[in-house]
């Protein structure tokens, strides 16, 4: 672990960068639609708040940002470990790689120990939930207090930071044949098409979850949480696993959340 302290990721704009770019696809489960159109940028949209320069309180969970080229995540944590996956420092969908660490061990700070060499994370693929060893030397670790719950049962999305509840809104889910699937996950990616009328609505995340049923779906069945140019589709079993809200609630999470983010679907 290098020696500064873990930053807050306090928005997705100025830590790790909003996403429009016009190459690779992404195909999200909404149904079989066809994938959104990207933008080129050559940088944020809107201002980002300032990362605080001193925090009283160390963040509630840690993410690892590739610093490197090529960040290899090994079985255990040791040189000699079979690597489980490889991934290069832009996703497929043109953002910095991002891991949500699941180390509890910290120091008082809130830091990692120092001299820590191998963090354990939450992996971006196949099956759901798979975790490995990452080396701190090849992350920039940087923190969130936010976390996300989506409650199927309900259709209610809510957004916690340091527990308390900062927005709460209904979604649409998965039907009963390509369900929303349940699980720990975070978000690695953020598009905006260039209309809020496509059926990605007006911003795509993309998550760490993949559909159980639709494995051979172009970029693997990934699931999003995204708008939609449906709003009577909020509330209802209608993707085919997305998570689906209104333009105006998704439009409020930009600002807030950075990729990394945990999101737990029950």
């Amino acid at each position: 672990m290098r020696a500064e302290q873990v930053r807050r990721a306090s928005t997705v704009l100025g830590v790790i960068g909003l996403t429009l770019l016009s190459t690779a696809s992404l195909r999200l489960a909404v149904g079989g639609a066809t994938p959104p159109p990207r933008i080129e940028s050559s940088g944020p949209t809107g201002p980002a708040r300032p990362t605080p320069t001193s925090r009283p309180n160390p963040p509630d969970h840690l993410i690892g940002v590739a610093a490197v080229e090529t960040v290899e995540a090994r079985s255990a944590p040791r040189e000699d470990a079979e690597v489980v996956a490889s991934f290069p420092q832009m996703n497929s969908y043109g953002a910095r790689q991002s891991f949500l660490l699941l180390s509890e061990e910290r120091d008082p700070t809130g830091d990692l120990p120092a001299g820590k060499r191998w963090v354990k994370a939450l992996l971006p693929v196949r099956p759901n939930g798979t975790t490995a060893f990452l080396r701190t030397s090849d992350i920039t670790i940087v923190g969130t207090d936010f976390r996300i719950l989506v409650d199927r049962q309900h259709f209610r999305l809510t957004v916690f930071e340091n527990n308390n509840v900062v927005m709460s809104t209904q979604v649409g889910i998965g039907t009963g044949e390509t369900p929303t699937p349940v699980g720990n996950f975070y978000l690695t990616s953020l598009v905006e098409p260039p209309s809020n009328t496509s059926v990605y609505g007006s911003y795509a995340y993309g998550l760490s979850a993949f559909s159980e049923q639709l494995t051979d779906w172009e970029g693997g069945g990934v699931i999003g949480l995204h708008g939609t140019n449906d709003p009577t589709s909020v509330g209802r079993e209608v993707s085919a696993g997305c998570i689906r809200m209104r333009n105006q609630d998704i439009e409020r999470l930009v600002p807030m959340l950075p990729l990394g983010t945990p999101i737990e679907i029950i």
